[in-house]
């Protein structure tokens, strides 16, 4: 049994996480108010956490990626959107041929340059697609049939 540093409550070691530097090899305060804690912290803090993210998934250092972000003015390269409006950090995007990072981009441009394969002539054909869609000019309404309810 062990008290809780935070609620003062008296619990066994299953509510505890561990931690290797402790003397008893368990976190001073319990599960529930590490969580409580944790996500108190997260919110007052969701730059270092973005950062931290980014660094652990890209290996990209915060400070190399506030560079890369002020190098193209906060934005992402394709559509200009910001972290703000991207709801996250903007992604490094990066050839999967060479590994060379070749920009910031926000979510979506990101898995629309991947789902096209960073195929140059797919994106153009993509392109070209939305400035000519063959069917356009039929007049044809998108009319989804309403989901059902089944009862």
């Amino acid at each position: 049994m062990k008290k809780c540093t935070s609620c003062k409550e008296i619990k066994g070691y299953s509510e505890f996480y561990k931690n290797k530097s402790t003397e008893d090899g368990f976190r001073p305060d319990c599960k529930k108010c590490a969580n409580i804690s944790s996500k108190k912290w997260n919110g007052n803090n969701r730059e270092k956490v973005r950062l931290s993210y980014n660094y652990w998934n890209t290996g990209v250092k915060p400070e190399l990626y506030k560079e890369f972000l002020e190098l193209q003015n906060g934005l992402c390269a394709i559509c200009g959107k910001t972290n703000e409006d991207n709801k996250k950090n903007l992604a490094v995007d990066h050839d999967h041929k060479t590994g060379k990072i070749r920009g910031l981009l926000c979510n979506r441009c990101n898995i629309g340059i991947g789902y096209l394969e960073d195929n140059i002539k797919t994106l153009k054909s993509a392109a070209k697609y939305l400035y000519n869609p063959p069917l356009l000019n039929k007049n044809i309404d998108y009319k989804p049939r309403k989901k059902s309810i089944l009862v």
